[in-house]
């Protein structure tokens, strides 16, 4: 269902039960949505998310619930799911997985993109990743990650990849339009480029009316960090 404008938004919305959730907002933001907020219809449930606590406890939300990070068990299937497609490792390469994760801290977003960039390698370079994960020193265990799944993109890959990260071309909401990439990029396949950015987990791409790119921000601060 589509939406035409805010005004229709909120009217739909103040009048009938939703389950509202707002990602990464910020103090301006839960202010500005305080009195849309109180105006929902009884029964509706609004879930905010912010890395800071003292955000949301400062804006008189006092009903909060700490993420904890997974389990070791629950990395290892977060983990196995990009590599082979499934919660657990297949025979052979348990040892190697559960070596590999140790390097990263149990963030789903870090073991995904590690996992991701294994994908469909042989049992030689898995037994060769915990070596190279060593040689990135000074880092958190997230930008290891990508590090490790940068080094293994094509030239042209990490061009597009020092594209989708400057941050210049990215509208307020975080997201990228497609066709604008495809403008830029007229002389080669950019569709496919994107897709192996997000079969690496480096990007994610909304399909529908104009498909859109997203960036978590995480990656977006190390390609401007460090790839740059």
């Amino acid at each position: 269902m589509k939406i035409p404008d805010l005004q229709e938004a909120q009217f739909r919305i103040m009048h009938q039960r939703v389950l509202l959730i707002l990602d990464d907002v910020c103090s301006e933001e839960i202010q500005a949505l305080a009195n849309l907020i109180q105006c929902l219809k009884f029964g509706s449930k609004v879930i905010m998310t912010n890395e800071n606590v003292f955000t949301l406890m400062h804006n008189g939300i006092d009903q909060i619930y700490k993420v904890v990070y997974p389990s070791s068990e629950e990395a290892l299937q977060i983990f196995s799911y990009s590599p082979f497609g499934q919660s657990f490792p297949p025979r052979g390469y348990m040892e190697q997985a559960v070596e590999v994760t140790k390097f990263i801290a149990p963030f789903p977003l870090g073991l995904k993109i590690l996992g991701s960039a294994l994908r469909g390698k042989s049992k030689e370079e898995w037994t060769m990743a915990p070596a190279k994960l060593k040689t990135y020193v000074d880092v958190t265990d997230i930008e290891k990650a990508i590090r490790f799944a940068y080094d293994g993109l094509s030239k042209n890959h990490k061009t597009l990849f020092f594209s989708l990260g400057d941050s210049s071309y990215w509208s307020k909401n975080g997201l990228y339009s497609l066709s604008a990439v495809n403008y830029m990029w007229r002389d080669w396949d950019i569709e496919k480029g994107v897709q192996t950015l997000a079969d690496m987990a480096l990007i994610s791409i909304s399909r529908g009316d104009g498909d859109l790119i997203m960036m978590h921000y995480l990656v977006k601060l190390m390609c401007k960090t460090y790839f740059n």
